[in-house]
């Protein structure tokens, strides 16, 4: 499983813990904005970049199994090309 947060504070990821460095990957604010404003709606073509994107600041972490990351894989493909 694999944690992703959305990197609201702007403290380096390497300020964390190194256990927590392997367990967690931060979104940058920047690429959050970016799938916030393309990855949203209900119909498009992306699902866990939807979940990614519907990510706030009370609750900005999400899960990922193993069978996730490879939807994400092929979101992030889509994502690219579109």
């Amino acid at each position: 499983m694999v944690a992703f947060l959305v990197f609201y504070a702007p403290v380096p990821a390497r300020e964390h813990s190194a256990d927590l460095k392997h367990r967690v990957h931060y979104l940058d604010q920047r690429f959050y904005e970016l799938i916030y404003r393309r990855c949203r709606s209900d119909d498009g073509p992306y699902d866990v970049l939807r979940q990614l994107a519907l990510l706030r600041y009370k609750s900005p972490t999400a899960y990922l199994s193993g069978e996730r990351l490879a939807v994400l894989i092929r979101d992030l493909a889509i994502f690219e090309g579109a």
